[in-house]
């Protein structure tokens, strides 16, 4: 029978703890640890034959993280471009100065005054 949680998590602590293990003897125990705490082995060496027959997992993915309410760049950018499409002069001046006040104007609005994004 199954151990209950804080059983299996007193089960666990001489195979998670100590000092002087290499990573390779770590994941060792504590699989084995896992085996014989969960009862799906009946001794230590029955626990560690089923580990060495496992193949590694591969690493999971690591999740970005995201700040509720934080839109994301792609989607900021997709609607700010959106916004200035209607706000910026046409036809573009050939100047740089203008065209980089032209661009500035339509951020300006997009984003400060609560219009589009």
């Amino acid at each position: 029978m199954p151990l209950k949680l804080d059983e299996y998590r007193k089960c666990m602590v001489p195979f998670i703890t100590g000092t002087g293990k290499t990573k390779e003897q770590r994941k060792l125990d504590f699989c084995s640890g896992s085996k014989l705490c969960s009862g799906k082995a009946g001794t230590r060496e029955e626990a560690e034959k089923i580990c060495r027959s496992q193949p590694p997992k591969p690493p999971k993915e690591r999740k970005s993280r995201r700040v509720k309410g934080v839109v994301p760049c792609e989607q900021e950018a997709a609607e700010l471009a959106g916004c200035m499409v209607n706000i910026v002069d046409y036809p573009l001046p050939k100047n740089r100065q203008e065209l980089q006040q032209n661009i500035f104007n339509a951020i300006h609005e997009c984003r400060c005054q609560g219009k589009g994004v």
